[in-house]
């Protein structure tokens, strides 16, 4: 995303945010008074029908620097606020009222810029439509009827819009404006993997694309850039279908990556890399990933809370900071802040200021029954925590397991941590790692050939 004076962006030297423009953020620094370097927020933290309550908020996205507009999915009702006075000064739909006449909407979910805020692409998901609407006389100028169930909406250039659907069939497809035919489809994967998201990128900018022109979030478990020319896949973080029972933060295993946003490239800076912003809404996080798919930062998060195996919603624990609910979509502000809408709730967020994370727990097997073989567990990323502490416990009535802890540098290179040894029925032993691994692993087995065991393991990781 170039800056363009609207936009200010960043680059990452490996361990923190680097603004480009320090004089742009004189005087913001001393604004941020709540945890994480949060500047602005909206929204009671109640879900309601009344003053600033929002109702499954599913998307936000700044206007010139001085409104937000947000769309209360379940209320039916998109609203522009002052953010100021933080007072609706524009509205669309009937709150709390359902409906498809003029001025009625049907459960929207994202909302998209046209012409700088002059009127909006509207994704109306129960009417299955998407419609333009001019913000000054609240007429609908264009609409797409027909769809099933869509769920975004991106301008993409002067002639066509892109769009995606969860219905059938499940794609993603270029809308001719001119007449509403569709002129371009992508089906791959698409019964396993529903777009949710998109995201316009420029190859012509450094390191902003990776060699796609569009990136999509899917609820299911997978972030893909493609090159639409081809229909190629670029880049890809998640689909890993072996885990899917688990809800955890590891490795490739993104739980619900609804909101996706590639951010932190500048044109000037050919060095830098970009990063893929995930709001996943399951795991109560929003998190940032370099190229090589390493973690860079991450605000709230999900932990293990018993031994059986279930999860909490645990921000403030996990991150020591600000907690989230169920993070859902994330843009850019005309400082260059990131703003996740959070069902709730609309956070402004520095993004130089998100601190290292200092603790993090995750599940690496959950109930598994082990086989005659060493099988992996789920990988998980501790390249910044100093102690890793293992703990896996055999709840099998008899029968014992034999399990191992291996680490690697970069997810492919796997050395022996901790060698072979047995764990005896209804028993359980903890692991301590203090070397600098980025990611570790276990492999568990049968000590006895056709006598499963029962493997529940989880890292708690600290600094």
């Amino acid at each position: 995303m170039p800056a363009n004076g609207n936009v200010r962006l960043w680059t990452w030297d490996g361990t923190k945010w680097i603004p480009l423009s320090s004089q742009l953020w004189k005087g913001i620094l001393d604004s941020v008074q709540q945890p994480q370097g949060v500047v602005w927020s909206y929204g009671t933290g109640q879900a309601g029908l009344e003053g600033d309550e929002l109702f499954a908020a599913t998307c936000a996205e700044e206007i010139n620097g001085n409104e937000v507009i947000i769309v209360g999915s379940r209320s039916h009702y998109i609203r522009i606020v002052d953010k100021a006075t933080k007072e609706i000064v524009w509205d669309y739909g009937v709150r709390g009222t359902s409906g498809s006449a003029a001025g009625y909407l049907y459960s929207p979910e994202k909302v998209r810029l046209l012409d700088g805020g002059a009127s909006f692409l509207i994704t109306d998901v129960d009417n299955n439509r998407v419609i333009v609407v001019n913000r000054a006389t609240k007429e609908i100028t264009w609409t797409k009827t027909g769809l099933s169930v869509p769920r975004d909406a991106i301008p993409w250039d002067a002639a066509h819009y892109m769009m995606c659907q969860h219905g059938t069939p499940k794609k993603i497809m270029k809308i001719r404006i001119s007449d509403g035919t569709e002129v371009w489809t992508y089906t791959t994967d698409m019964n396993t993997w529903k777009a949710s998201t998109l995201q316009k990128l420029l190859i012509g900018l450094p390191n902003q694309s990776y060699g796609g022109d569009l990136l999509y979030g899917c609820s299911d478990g997978l972030v893909r850039e493609i090159l639409t020319a081809d229909s190629s896949t670029k880049w890809q973080y998640g689909g890993n279908l072996q885990y899917g029972w688990d809800k955890g933060e590891v490795y490739q295993n993104p739980q619900s990556p609804i909101g996706i946003l590639r951010y932190g490239a500048h044109e000037d800076s050919p060095g830098t890399t970009a990063l893929t912003i995930i709001a996943s809404q399951e795991e109560s996080r929003v998190y940032a990933l370099v190229a090589c798919k390493a973690k860079v930062w991450q605000i709230g998060g999900m932990m293990p809370h018993d031994p059986g195996g279930g999860l909490e919603r645990a921000g403030v624990d996990v991150q020591d900071g600000l907690s989230l609910s169920s993070p859902f979509f994330v843009s850019v502000t005309k400082r260059g802040n990131l703003l996740i809408t959070d069902y709730t709730k609309i956070l402004e967020v520095v993004p130089h200021l998100i601190p290292q994370r200092k603790r993090l727990e995750v599940l690496m097997h959950h109930a598994y029954t082990t086989t005659n073989d060493f099988v992996d567990s789920q990988i998980i990323e501790t390249r910044s925590f100093n102690k890793k502490n293992i703990t896996i416990s055999n709840t099998h009535a008899t029968a014992s397991l034999d399990w191992k802890i291996l680490g690697s540098p970069d997810a492919d290179t796997w050395i022996e941590v901790k060698e072979s040894a047995a764990l005896a029925a209804l028993t359980a032993v903890n692991e301590l790692v203090e070397n600098p691994w980025a990611f570790i692993k276990l492999q568990v087995k049968s000590t006895t050939p056709d006598t499963p065991a029962t493997i529940t393991s989880w890292a708690h990781c600290q600094n």
